[in-house]
């Protein structure tokens, strides 16, 4: 399958923020390893940190997707988080399997970059707060249903999520 420009750029960017680092990595590159203008990758992304944020979106955007078939399938609340924490798992050790040294949310790059930290409170905050959402709506199923005992169902998905 041959990739748009947009995803080679994203291809390029996530191995060479493993080989190097994302601070050691220029847009350069990323341009020179996508095999690409330098002017190009500015037509899809401002800067280097553009990228960044977007390889988190696109990661959380599947999570997110996979979540919602979940929860349309005809099993419990108990099953339905089973299920999610399973999914979330496969698609932790199969990025880790395909970059095995990649910390994309390292609080190294979060804690260096301020725009950076500004770009993920604006683009990928959202999207956590919805799968805290759809995660919270199961549990809350789960009290209903009896299957679970009274709790916060917030703080319960906020906390699944972050064993998971």
């Amino acid at each position: 399958m041959k990739l748009n420009v947009r995803d080679r750029i994203i291809k390029s960017a996530i191995k060479l923020f493993v080989q190097k680092g994302f601070f050691n990595t220029t847009v350069d590159d990323i341009a020179r390893s996508a095999r690409i203008a330098k002017g190009t990758v500015y037509l899809y992304f401002n800067d280097k940190s553009e990228i960044y944020i977007e390889i988190i979106k696109e990661q959380l955007n599947s999570a997110l997707k996979d979540l919602g078939t979940i929860k349309t399938e005809k099993l419990n609340s108990t099953d339905k988080l089973r299920k999610i924490a399973e999914m979330w798992l496969f698609h932790s050790v199969e990025f880790h399997r395909l970059f095995p040294l990649f910390p994309i949310i390292s609080m190294e790059n979060i804690n260096q970059a301020l725009k950076i930290m500004k770009g993920i409170k604006i683009r990928v905050f959202p999207i956590i707060n919805t799968i805290i959402t759809e995660i919270k709506a199961i549990i809350e199923q789960g009290v209903k249903n009896g299957e679970f005992r009274p709790v916060n169902p917030q703080i319960t998905a906020v906390c699944f999520l972050n064993i998971i």
